[in-house]
């Protein structure tokens, strides 16, 4: 299988590891990665509706394919900053993640670190078992990288030409069927 598109870091397609397929496959956010959203923004719906009386359903339309079309692009960035964390992490730290992402841990490090984000603090027990779980896996080592590509994404070449061209056919359509707009947003990544 060949990658298509460039990443955010500018790194061109390779063949598919197995171990990267894996890890995408445990995270617990793999399934909403295929998922397209198709909800149309309700203040771009409000605006185009006000100013176009009785065409709603044709706008709300018009605003579910564009969703639909930046929700697909959204998607193929975070997949593709994954498989750059991934491989950024190495055989040895990535089969870490995929046994913690397997493990019982992952919901254990979910509650427990979930509650240090909301500002509580850990039990000397609890804390002593999040700092095993920190020991055990890569969990920092993901994190920074994370936040690293997240950075970079935003200069993701591939991602803005898509959200662009989902943008164009938004106001193509709009102008084929002669819809009156006012200035709408850009998409958000």
């Amino acid at each position: 299988m060949v990658l298509a598109g460039t990443s955010a870091r500018g790194q061109a397609p390779s063949m598919a590891d197995p171990l990267v397929e894996r890890f995408l496959a445990v995270l617990p956010e793999a399934d909403s990665l295929h998922v397209i959203e198709r909800n149309a923004d309700p203040a771009a719906l409000a605006r185009l509706v006000a100013l176009n009386p009785g065409k709603d359903n044709q706008i709300r339309l018009i605003l579910e394919e564009h969703s639909a079309c930046s929700s697909a692009a959204n998607n193929r960035l975070s997949e593709r900053l994954l498989r750059n964390v991934a491989r950024d992490l190495g055989p040895a730290k990535l089969q870490k993640m995929i046994d913690f992402y397997q493990s019982s841990d992952v919901a254990r490090a979910d509650l427990l670190f979930g509650r240090l984000e909301r500002g509580e603090t850990l039990s000397d027990a609890e804390q002593g078992e999040a700092d095993r779980i920190i020991a055990r896996y890569p969990l920092e080592d993901f994190t920074r990288q994370m936040g690293s590509l997240q950075l970079s994404a935003l200069d993701d070449r591939d991602f803005a030409a898509e959200l662009a061209a989902c943008e164009s056919a938004r106001d193509s359509t709009l102008a084929r069927e002669k819809m009156i707009r006012d200035e709408l947003p850009d998409s958000n990544p």
